[in-house]
């Protein structure tokens, strides 16, 4: 299995169980990610899990943060709630 992360943060983007080299880095880049801000490697089941795990409390932004992050979202928030 495959997984690609982001160099600068450390997040975690994506994983694939049976990717061709460079996919999951040209999956990123035309996402909008840096290629040269990319990394990808072949992980065991175990590791994925690990990291998995990990990066889903630790570095992925929470529902909030993301709104919070945006100004365009934040003003629809607003507007829904009339502040």
């Amino acid at each position: 299995m495959r997984i690609c992360t982001q160099k600068s943060t450390g997040r975690f983007l994506e994983m694939q169980s049976d990717a061709t080299e460079g996919t999951l880095i040209q999956n990123a880049v035309n996402a909008g990610f840096n290629a040269e801000d990319l990394e990808e490697k072949i992980i065991t089941a175990e590791e994925f899990k690990e990291i998995s795990l990990t990066f889903a409390v630790e570095n992925q932004l929470t529902s909030v943060e993301k709104i919070i992050a945006d100004p365009t979202e934040l003003a629809k928030l607003k507007q829904a709630l009339g502040i």
